[in-house]
């Protein structure tokens, strides 16, 4: 009787796994997958605000979530590297997506942060 109850419990389609399953939607709807970068791309525009104003400490910590972001891509990325099997998916995500991803990040990290760091916001804007 306690196995037939917990496997009713369990079993796919059974009340514990509607829970997992509908927390996994839910956390899915908040919050952005790492390989998506609008998050990125909304901090890294919420850096002209502080590099404008001169608030070299809020600019410091927008440039650290920024790398915190593009760290969390990058550990997904790894991820899905090995477990990705779909031929085309794996082009799409490991190849193409990505080497839109790492020219972003570059520009982003090579060019524009260290424009506003120094102060040159406009030549950061263009």
């Amino acid at each position: 009787m306690v196995a037939l109850s917990t496997l009713a419990e369990l079993r796919i389609g059974g009340p514990r796994f509607a829970r997992i399953e509908l927390n996994n939607e839910l956390t899915a709807d908040v919050l952005p997958p790492p390989e998506y970068l609008v998050e990125t791309n909304m901090v890294i525009l919420a850096m002209l605000g502080p590099a404008r104003a001169g608030q070299a400490d809020q600019l410091a910590q927008l440039v650290a979530q920024e790398q915190k972001l593009h760290q969390d891509y990058s550990q997904r990325l790894t991820y899905w590297q090995t477990k990705l099997t779909d031929p085309e998916l794996r082009d799409l995500l490991l190849t193409r997506s990505d080497q839109a991803a790492q020219s972003y990040f570059a520009m982003a990290e090579d060019r524009y942060i260290p424009l506003l760091q120094q102060g040159r916001v406009d030549e950061a804007e263009d």
